[in-house]
């Protein structure tokens, strides 16, 4: 009997659809509005905590941006490499195969994470 988790099925759907109007945006942008929106992915990132499948789909398109157009090998370097980690996670995530356990401490984890009603 194979077990699949919704969640993870769900994750992998966002993951090939992308995030096209994402992509967009960051095509019309200069060298200068890449690096600005690279330092807002990476505040986002610190503030949550954790990297989530839609930041991983936009930090692949920005980083796969930034590679492109950097013109210094060092950020070449930085851009290829977070692309790179992120691109190992997506794909982690797309064919992951949940145990029953994480599916019951994932769904725990986000009920306690909710607040609780007022009264």
């Amino acid at each position: 009997m194979k077990i699949v988790s919704i969640h993870a099925v769900r994750e992998a759907q966002v993951i090939k659809k992308g995030n096209p109007d994402y992509q967009n945006r960051i095509l019309m942008m200069s060298k200068l509005e890449l690096l600005t929106e690279m330092m807002v992915f990476q505040e986002e990132r610190a503030r949550i905590g954790k990297l989530t499948v839609p930041m991983m789909i936009r930090g692949r398109i920005l980083f796969r941006a930034l590679e492109n157009g950097a013109e210094t090998r060092e950020l070449r370097l930085l851009a290829r490499s977070y692309n790179q980690y992120l691109e190992r996670e997506l794909q982690t995530r797309a064919n992951a195969k949940v145990h029953p356990a994480q599916i019951l401490a994932n769904n725990l984890e986000d009920y306690f994470r909710e607040p609780l009603p007022a009264r």
